[in-house]
């Protein structure tokens, strides 16, 4: 079974479990994020976490810029339409 097989199967199950089950399926899929999340963050250094961090924080903040802002400034800039 290859990748596309394999990611259509879990779509049908998941497609049919009670609400409970989708729940607890949802939990663990988000628990395994964090924990591959969680390993890339340990490979790094305290200033690139901080810098992620202090990114994190500007965003919070709402200082960052809006993502369609920058699509736009940059398909200009580089004649992309």
């Amino acid at each position: 079974m290859n990748t596309s097989d394999l990611k259509l199967s879990i779509i049908r199950q998941v497609d049919t479990l009670d609400d409970n089950i989708l729940k607890e399926v949802s939990d663990y899929i988000q628990s395994k994020i964090n924990i591959s999340n969680a390993s890339v963050l340990d490979n790094l250094s305290i200033e690139q976490k901080n810098a992620i961090y202090q990114a994190q924080q500007s965003l919070k903040d709402g200082l960052g810029i809006p993502h369609d802002i920058i699509k736009t400034k940059y398909k200009m800039k580089y004649g992309i339409s």
